[in-house]
């Protein structure tokens, strides 16, 4: 099919904004061509179905060419030409969204015309309209240098008249915008260190806390929380940093560009699920904190769609911490905004989980059985069903036939399901094993502290193994009751 990147452009536009494009191809600005006019009218008549339009080549030529034999090149070069107005169209759409990048163009465009005196009022217009807006930033400092440095470089500037002040606020805000890009980029790479097992050298970061845009900087409080993000990442990390942190950046991220609301808080979210699941329970009141802050700032979504394991995640760290209104509310109101291919399965599969955890195990089973999950869903489904049961075991031993044919249904899908890595299906075949082993030794009334103590010996061997942690839990409070 021709015209692959136009599709790609096209399905990028909303559909106001695919209504607008009309008013690209029919500026002369932008197109002089009839044909790319008739292109979009053609295209507009089967949106929002621009595949099928594209698709039938013949048809399509026969629409832009009447009564000309179909020619493959000029069909090509016409594509072509529209598709250059469609990327001018988004260019335009950019400039119109982003004011700071208009005024910059403005700039540009006075000061090649050699309209010096415009320029100047353009350029001190943009650094006051700079000083009134909310950030104090990296890309504060970036703009803030920028006119600067191209009114005192300009070849009409008279440089012997220039302020000694304005020249200080040059080198303070290039030296901060350094400062401020330096921490943002070391605590990305500090975060692909723990992800991918990189390791990056950054020297100057130490120093840039006692330089001068260090010193400059101090009270900047997007800076500040840039700072003791990377601390977080230190081994010698003081008690209580973490919580710290989320205090600070709760005070700030309103004031914060959504760039960096998003990178903070996608590295304290994913700070406090390696706690989690490095079993530090605790952590799991801190990652709701988290979720509800992303919720009320919309950095869990993307322009109201949110992924199925996000949504998921939600729920499960709602039900773990049991704010069970909160976790039902939150089902119902977000449903609608998952991938709607995987929206019935979340909504079911998160529903089986609250009941789960509020200990209703038939509603929890029966969320399983009445809805038929696709097999994206299969592993961590037969997964719950089998805790389930196996909690249901623990008070009435008549669930041990039901436990044993589910363990054992569990790991002949794992033998012949050749989409999961060999590392998964290890990891919940050990744990398969082990739930048998200490299922069948509690039927058999062994002692529970040997029972917990044969679990733990497990758990500290480390193999591949899922819900270890949660099976030695249950056990711990079965002891206890």
């Amino acid at each position: 099919m021709k015209g692959k990147k136009l599709l790609l452009l096209l399905r990028a536009l909303s559909e106001p904004e695919f209504l607008e494009l009309s008013k690209g191809v029919n500026a002369p600005v932008l197109n002089t061509n009839d044909r790319v006019v008739r292109l979009y009218d053609y295209l507009k008549s089967f949106y929002p179905s621009l595949v099928e339009a594209l698709r039938d080549e013949q048809a399509l030529f026969a629409a832009l060419f009447p009564g000309q034999e179909f020619d493959d090149y000029k069909l090509r070069r016409l594509i072509s030409e529209f598709t250059r107005v469609v990327e001018s169209f988004l260019a335009i759409m950019e400039v119109k969204n982003d004011r700071e990048i208009e005024d910059r163009l403005a700039r540009n465009a006075l000061s090649r015309r050699n309209l010096y005196e415009l320029y100047v009022k353009k350029a001190f217009d943009g650094l006051k309209a700079l000083e009134e807006g909310p950030y104090r930033d990296a890309d504060y400092y970036r703009e803030k240098s920028e006119i600067l440095y191209t009114y005192y470089f300009h070849p009409r500037t008279e440089k012997h008249l220039v302020s000694p002040d304005l020249l200080r606020e040059l080198v303070e805000s290039l030296d901060a915008w350094y400062a401020m890009s330096k921490y943002r980029l070391a605590v990305e790479l500090k975060n692909r260190e723990l992800i991918f097992s990189e390791k990056y050298e950054l020297p100057a970061i130490e120093w840039l806390s006692h330089s001068a845009a260090g010193r400059a900087l101090g009270d900047n409080m997007t800076y500040q929380v840039y700072q003791n993000l990377y601390l977080l990442y230190r081994e010698d990390m003081p008690p209580g940093h973490f919580q710290k942190l989320k205090g600070s950046l709760l005070k700030v991220i309103g004031q914060m560009r959504k760039d960096d609301q998003l990178l903070l808080f996608q590295q304290l979210l994913n700070f406090a699920i390696r706690q989690v699941n490095l079993g530090q329970s605790s952590f799991y009141a801190e990652l709701l904190g988290l979720y509800k802050m992303g919720l009320e700032y919309r950095l869990l979504d993307d322009d109201g769609r949110m992924s199925e394991a996000t949504y998921s995640n939600i729920v499960l760290v709602g039900c773990e911490e049991g704010e069970f209104d909160w976790t039902y509310q939150f089902i119902n109101d977000w449903a609608g905004s998952v991938e709607e291919s995987s929206r019935e399965d979340a909504i079911a599969h998160c529903f089986s989980l609250w009941y789960y955890f509020r200990k209703q195990y038939d509603r929890a089973r029966g969320h399983i059985v009445k809805h038929r999950f696709s097999e994206p869903f299969q592993l961590r489904v037969r997964m719950l069903e089998v805790r389930i049961t196996f909690e249901q075991f623990l008070s009435d031993d008549s669930y041990f036939q039901l436990l044993e044919s589910q363990l054992q249904a569990f790991k002949k899908y794992l033998g012949r399901a050749r989409h999961l890595s060999q590392s998964r299906k290890e990891a919940h075949y050990n744990a398969l094993t082990l739930f048998r082993r200490v299922a069948g030794a509690i039927a058999k009334r062994e002692k529970k502290a040997v029972i917990l103590a044969d679990v733990e010996q497990e758990l500290a061997l480390q193999k591949p193994l899922v819900l270890g942690t949660w099976l030695q839990k249950i056990l711990q409070n079965d002891m206890e009751a």
